[in-house]
């Protein structure tokens, strides 16, 4: 035998086998584990959450599973919960279709749903929860159209008032025109008494504008006086100024003096300009 070729006693052989079937055997019993673990939490939803994916993730690691072998577990338990859902669409389908011909649904198709059932492995529980949801979207439909047609009756029966004239309503005190004649009188007398005079109107803007131009005449010559009586002394104290630095002991040379006299008679402008401003305003407002 092999084990006396390699020259190993029989409890070497014994030792080796034990250990490689202790490992087969947790294998094993590592492969039952996660498939239980894994078929439980598909059974709660489906399709698994990120979070439940990775717990699963960390059960593989701690039992020492290959990927080969968590895709050999996995595999066959999805490949039946997409053929029962497909099942259970089969038969919703049905459902809807035979109660959009016949609702409430009578003995004999309810015989062909529960033959149908039966082909598909549905269980009673599954069936109910099938016809309650589809019932219940039914009648959400059926609200919705009544509702719908309702309100169409209402718009047809509003656009149709629209369309009748309104009834004729005669009035029942007269209210007398102040324009019209009174009796007695003719037309142009009531005119005459009604529409405002407009030589009292024309008067009266006359009266405002001379009231006006009077105010602007009063403004302007006060304006132009003041203008003259402030050039007028502002040239007096240039010229007082000018007089006193030319003749001051102080030394000085000619330029200097020649420069600030140049100033001097540069400010002493403005006066003059004022006094001409001043001039013209007055000669302005004597000729209004």
């Amino acid at each position: 035998q092999t084990w006396q070729t390699l020259e190993l006693s029989e409890g070497d052989v014994e030792a080796i086998e034990s250990r490689i079937n202790t490992e087969i055997e947790t294998h094993q019993a590592n492969l039952r584990q996660y498939e239980q673990v894994f078929t439980e939490a598909v059974q709660q939803k489906y399709p698994l959450n990120v979070l439940k994916r990775a717990k699963l993730i960390e059960r593989c690691q701690a039992l020492n599973l290959a990927a080969e072998d968590v895709e050999a577990i996995e595999a066959p338990i999805v490949r039946a919960i997409e053929e029962h859902w497909q099942k259970l669409e089969q038969f919703e389908q049905v459902y809807r279709e035979a109660i959009q011909f016949e609702y409430p649904i009578g003995e004999a198709t309810r015989e062909e749903l529960k033959r149908f059932q039966h082909i598909l492995e549905l269980t009673d529980e599954e069936v109910a929860q099938i016809e309650m949801r589809v019932i219940a979207q039914q009648e959400v439909v059926s609200d919705v159209r009544d509702l719908q047609v309702e309100e169409r009756g209402v718009f047809e029966e509003a656009h149709s008032l629209e369309k009748i004239p309104p009834p004729q309503v005669q009035p029942q005190y007269l209210v007398e025109d102040p324009y019209q004649p009174i009796k007695g009188e003719s037309l142009s007398q009531t005119e005459q008494a009604v529409s405002p005079k407009p030589q009292v109107a024309r008067s009266s803007n006359r009266t405002n504008q001379r009231s006006r131009s009077s105010l602007n005449v009063f403004l302007i010559k006060f304006l132009a006086i003041s203008s003259i009586v402030l050039g007028a002394l502002w040239l007096l104290v240039i010229l007082l100024t000018i007089f006193s630095y030319t003749h001051t002991n102080a030394p000085a040379d000619t330029i200097t003096k020649v420069v600030g006299v140049i100033v001097f008679a540069s400010f002493g402008s403005v006066g003059a300009l004022a006094v001409w401003v001043g001039t013209r305003l007055l000669k302005r407002a004597s000729n209004r």
